[in-house]
């Protein structure tokens, strides 16, 4: 019984030494004590934003405990650090006349890539002798870190040429897709969203015929449908079409968003990609980008990782597409501009974004490139595409709460690259437009969805003033209840698909199909959005929101009100 005591004296003392032991070792190799470690104010005199801070409290917390339990020395954080010099766009193309757009988009990237290559270097250098992971960007001048410890980012912040170190979190439900229908405003999981949506299908198109007659057309055209969708004949995309022989043709189209199914029948003809026609001679290196290298969700990735070919983990982006550019030539009219061409990047993994994979796809947007290679040095700025589906929000889980995505916006506003974000699945509250991109009002045009059917706003449509800038939005609303549109496998899905996701790709193939229509106001981004408003048809509400009554026009809830392509485009050819 002594014996046993004394052992267990022994252990008790052994470990004490050991945890004391760590713990020195621990404080040694971060250089932190309890004193020293800097308070929440030096770290924002610091320039490391407060959500950064937070994160950074935690990791500090966490790693002494897995220090101890484990000797693991390393942490898990992953930031953006913004250099101080940033290039002035407005100043420098200022007065400049441009032949073209691509002649603009090839400026404004030279301008930033010189700025990145001119004021990266030593920190580069810094990082490689530190032998820290990174990554480089030049849309605006920034380098994303991975797998550092706080006190990494304590040294970067007292560096002269570093302005700002905010967050790169991992954190992300699922993209902007709210499930919505009659009096529904809850939200389901994705996967058996998507399960029963194609299971209910099956069985409703085999007893369909029996109950057209009781069923209410607007929602039988959803299931099983000829000719052109009714979200799209709303919106007077066909007459477009038939009476003014525009259908999108020389304008291309881009969405970012979870990968697309290029080889879906609705798809695959105007994939730009898909140069001859034949899908076996496919090429993919300036028309497909995937920002997922590695697994940054839960691991249900089912489609791989670094992929040189399109593909679609969850099904969200192959539905957006269709919205934009669908026609199987077959029956299936669900696309707004479908001669337009498109190109897609993958921005999440099985709907797991940060917003360094959101602004690679948009760097590659401004200059696409081949998997794999330097962006600054094999970035075609000739191939950019001229509009961008955003079907997604980056929120304050993911690292967005202030400006973090708003300079990369900028520069491709001055590139003459419009960009579309859906305003979100918040609503009916007011100021409910609350992540980026949409929440940025003068460098976006944000959608809002209404019901095609019944003419009337979506209850889960976000509603303005935006929680960043206070501007009225969103712009304009466009279809997103129940939107059939292309779902991977060569399906179609309509039923339960609504969100202002949905909403968001009417409004680029409005835009394709303007500039389509008149090739001077290509890269003329405020004129566009001009017509876009102006057209809408005018919408009221009994809602107040930001101060704004809703008998006003824009209101915090319509906008402008209902998108009309016909009338904008119409507009754009006087």
């Amino acid at each position: 019984m002594v014996q046993t005591k004394l052992i267990s004296q022994l252990m008790i003392t052994t470990f004490v030494v050991a945890l004391f032991t760590s713990i020195l070792t621990f404080a040694s190799n971060y250089a932190y004590s309890t004193s020293q470690f800097p308070t929440q104010e030096d770290f924002w005199k610091n320039k490391i934003t407060p959500m950064l801070f937070n994160e950074m409290e935690n990791n500090f917390s966490d790693s002494i405990q897995r220090n101890i339990q484990r000797n693991i020395q390393k942490d898990d954080l992953s930031v953006i650090v913004y250099l101080k010099q940033q290039a002035d766009l407005t100043n420098l193309i200022k007065g400049v006349t441009f032949k073209n757009r691509e002649e603009q988009t090839s400026f404004v990237r030279k301008i930033l890539v010189n700025v990145a290559k001119t004021s990266q270097p030593a920190l580069v250098k810094w990082l490689s002798e530190n032998k820290i992971n990174f990554q480089r960007f030049y849309i605006s001048n920034m380098i994303a870190l991975f797998d550092i410890t706080p006190e990494i980012v304590y040294q970067l912040a007292q560096r002269e040429d570093v302005a700002k170190i905010t967050l790169n979190s991992k954190f992300k439900a699922l993209p902007d897709r709210g499930l919505v229908d009659l009096n529904f405003d809850q939200r389901f999981d994705q996967r058996f969203d998507q399960q029963f949506d194609q299971q209910f299908e099956q069985l409703f198109d085999l007893e369909l015929d029996d109950l057209e007659s009781s069923l209410d057309p607007n929602y039988i055209s959803i299931f099983k449908h000829k000719g052109v969708g009714a979200n799209i004949s709303s919106t007077g995309a066909d007459r477009v079409w038939n009476e003014l022989k525009i259908r999108g043709q020389g304008i291309v189209v881009a969405g970012q968003d979870t990968g697309i199914d290029w080889q879906h029948p609705a798809l695959v003809r105007q994939y730009r990609g898909n140069i001859t026609g034949n899908v076996a001679n496919a090429d993919h290196s300036y028309s497909w980008h995937d920002s997922i290298k590695q697994a940054i969700g839960s691991g249900s990735n089912s489609c791989g990782y670094n992929l040189k070919s399109p593909c679609d983990d969850n099904g969200h982006g192959s539905h957006t597409m269709g919205s934009i550019v669908g026609d199987d030539g077959n029956g299936n009219q669900i696309g707004m501009a479908p001669n337009a061409k498109w190109i897609g990047c993958r921005n999440m993994d099985a709907g797991v974004g940060r917003p360094s994979t959101y602004i690679e796809c948009f760097e590659w947007f401004l200059a696409p490139y081949p998997q794999g290679k330097d962006p600054m040095a094999f970035g075609d700025p000739t191939k950019a595409p001229h509009v961008i589906n955003n079907s997604w929000g980056c929120d304050s889980s993911e690292g967005c709460k202030d400006a973090e995505i708003l300079p990369v916006l900028k520069s491709l506003m001055a590139a003459g690259i419009m960009v579309v974000a859906s305003a979100g699945n918040d609503g009916s509250a007011c100021s409910t437009i609350k992540t980026p991109p949409a929440m940025h009002s003068e460098e976006t045009l944000s959608v809002g969805a209404h019901n095609h059917s019944s003419g009337t706003i979506a209850s889960f449509s976000s509603r303005g003033p935006s929680v960043y800038d206070n501007g009225v939005g969103p712009d304009v609303t466009a279809p997103g209840v129940n939107i059939r549109s292309s779902t991977p496998g060569g399906n179609y899905s309509g039923f339960m698909w609504s969100g202002t996701s949905m909403a968001g790709p009417h409004v680029v193939g409005e835009v394709a199909l303007i500039w389509s229509a008149n090739n001077k106001l290509i890269g003329k981004i405020s004129e566009t959005v001009n017509i876009v408003r102006k057209t809408a048809t005018a919408k009221t509400t009994s809602e107040t929101c930001g101060g704004v009554a809703g008998n006003k026009i824009p209101n915090n809830t319509y906008g402008y009100g209902a998108i009309n392509a016909y009338s904008a485009v119409k507009s754009a050819l006087k």
